[in-house]
């Protein structure tokens, strides 16, 4: 295998938030922007509050190793449910549209769990795909002829 593939700078362990550490950053991120949101008269047009809670389920779902990752999408979702949606921090249950609307949050926290994962191997390949392009600009497109044996070398005399 290639030495730049093994070298010990590039190989860095994923960092990730426990599993308390973790709905604690999904409430105190969750919250506050569905209170905004609610506030600003935003939580009425719908498509934006959720976008919103999207992005932000994808970025604390970064931080998440997968199998934890629901619980930050479900978190999203019951804030979105009560503050945003149905106002006064009730919550309800609208069948297929509330289905589509959790599974949306849960996909994106898993997305970003998955990126999150992804990062650190593909910022290896990317680094070892720039040291081949470097070696390959360094290398000569000249013809190679090889240096002439020795004459005390067998291979002279054949």
């Amino acid at each position: 295998m290639h030495a730049a593939l093994h070298s010990p700078r590039l190989h860095h362990p994923r960092t990730t938030l426990p599993p308390s550490m973790l709905l604690v950053t999904a409430f105190a991120v969750a919250a506050p922007l569905s209170i905004l949101l609610a506030a600003t008269g935003a939580a009425h047009r719908s498509g934006p509050a959720l976008l919103m809670l999207a992005a932000t389920a994808l970025a604390v779902g970064w931080t998440a190793r997968p199998w934890a990752s629901p619980v930050v999408g479900l978190l999203c979702w019951l804030f979105y449910d009560g503050f945003d949606a149905d106002r006064w921090g009730v919550l309800g249950w609208d069948g297929r549209g509330d289905a589509l609307r959790l599974g949306l949050l849960l996909a994106a926290a898993l997305l970003g769990s998955l990126l999150g994962t992804l990062a650190p191997h593909l910022r290896e390949a990317w680094a070892a795909l720039r040291t081949v392009r470097r070696r390959f600009r360094r290398a000569s497109l000249e013809p190679f002829t090889p240096p002439a044996p020795s004459r005390l070398d067998h291979s002279y005399w054949n």
